[in-house]
């Protein structure tokens, strides 16, 4: 069996647009996604396997970061997509890839978002939906 993590730890909208992407994608049998957020939102993943990482207590800081890759027997993991992408789940792609883990890494189009409100910028063109970019990051991973 295949096992995937997905991480996104904040801002409850993204975290609930991942949610609601989890529960309508089609997961082939052999795979197992467990998704590591803030405990807080276990709620929006009932029915999925869930760790709530303690980002302001017992994961903080690099320390942390390595008492949470501990915490979830992170060589058990097969391939990590990570949602997020900054300095915190960055520094847990690296270790992954340390170890020797397939990581895909979601693009948050910031240059894009920054031009397409930029004064200079004349032709605005609409940027793709967040739920579109989770979709697309999960199929081309789990596939």
């Amino acid at each position: 069996m295949k096992q995937v993590l997905v991480i996104r730890f904040s801002a409850l909208g993204d975290v609930a647009m991942l949610a609601a992407v989890l529960k309508d994608i089609r997961m082939p049998s052999d795979v197992a996604i467990t998704v590591l957020s803030q405990a807080r939102f276990a709620p929006l993943f009932e029915g999925r396997n869930f760790f709530g990482a303690d980002l302001k207590g017992r994961h903080k800081g690099i320390k942390g970061l390595n008492k949470l890759l501990q915490d979830i027997h992170f060589r058990q993991f097969d391939t990590i997509i990570d949602c997020h992408n900054v300095l915190r789940s960055r520094y847990l792609d690296f270790r992954f890839r340390l170890a020797g883990k397939k990581v895909s890494v979601m693009s948050k189009d910031r240059l894009a978002k920054w031009w397409l409100t930029c004064r200079f910028n004349h032709n605005r063109q609409p940027l793709t939906p967040m739920p579109e970019k989770y979709r697309h990051i999960l199929n081309l991973s789990i596939t």
